[in-house]
């Protein structure tokens, strides 16, 4: 199993980041099929991490393909930069290997 991961710190307060974080993860279940599970941290900074597992690097690879190339993907990519929702230096993505 490949599990791919995102984190990133909430640069606002409120409900705002956490709520862009839920429909990012609707749109990628939508326009792939894979569940994308998206939490917080509950103490210290205001985190979000989303994660998504899949059979293989292929797979990965084929959904990671498809969202690069979805016009809505990309523009909701544009509404949390333009808002300013998330801290850039904190974003933080890795692929991780199941045991």
């Amino acid at each position: 199993m490949i599990m791919y991961s995102i984190r990133a710190r909430s640069a606002k307060a409120g409900s705002e980041p956490a709520q862009w974080a839920k429909q990012v993860a609707q749109l990628v279940e939508k326009r792939t099929g894979i569940h994308t599970d998206v939490a917080t941290r509950l103490a210290g900074t205001q985190d979000i991490v989303w994660v998504t597992r899949y059979d293989s690097l292929a797979q990965w690879e084929k959904a990671s393909h498809a969202l690069l190339e979805d016009s809505e993907y990309q523009g909701m990519l544009k509404i949390a930069q333009d808002r300013g929702l998330f801290v850039t230096e904190t974003v933080e993505a890795a692929l991780w290997q199941g045991l």
